[in-house]
């Protein structure tokens, strides 16, 4: 069925997440992280198909972490789902080797199973007959974005910046936040 880590410091919203899951992927085997070294652990010893991240974690930005799960295991797909839903955040997760951003307060439920189940299933997903396109790759990173997803998933793949710009100015938009 598919393995999920949910990587996300709020107890609530975390254990909300797990339960909705829950109830569209009984078979699915779920754990929770709420720090940079449990996400690692368990990203090392359950060795997810998919994680759903945070963006402000204790100690670290959900970013670098994607960074560092990205770089060692390229494969796993990474939603970054956040309350930061701002351009600027979308092309640091890009950045980041993210492959999807949803804005926690601009998503609904239906649209966070529906791209979990798309990343999960993706020949299942797609209605007979519609093509599932490829995943892009670019500037920003390989990030795959289904054409029956809304608009607010994506970001313009001209968008680029260098690092050195990305990392001071995203260190200091999370630690003012």
């Amino acid at each position: 069925m598919g393995k999920i880590l949910i990587v996300e410091d709020n107890d609530t919203f975390r254990h909300t997440l797990r339960s909705l899951l829950r109830s569209r992927f009984p078979l699915m085997v779920i754990e929770e992280a709420e720090n940079r070294r449990e996400a690692l652990q368990k990203t090392n010893d359950f060795l997810p198909n998919l994680i759903l991240m945070d963006i402000k974690l204790p100690g670290e930005t959900g970013l670098e972490l994607t960074k560092q799960i990205k770089d060692k295991f390229p494969s796993t797909i990474v939603i970054v789902l956040t309350n930061y839903d701002f351009p600027v955040y979308r092309a640091f997760a890009y950045e980041s080797g993210a492959d999807y951003f949803l804005g926690k307060g601009s998503s609904t439920a239906e649209e966070i199973l529906e791209l979990v189940d798309s990343v999960l299933h993706p020949v299942t997903s797609a209605p007979v007959g519609e093509a599932r396109p490829a995943l892009w790759s670019g500037g920003l990173k390989g990030f795959g974005l289904m054409e029956t997803l809304s608009e607010k998933y994506s970001v313009h793949p001209n968008l680029q910046m260098g690092k050195g710009f990305v990392h001071s100015t995203l260190w200091f938009l999370i630690n003012q936040g």
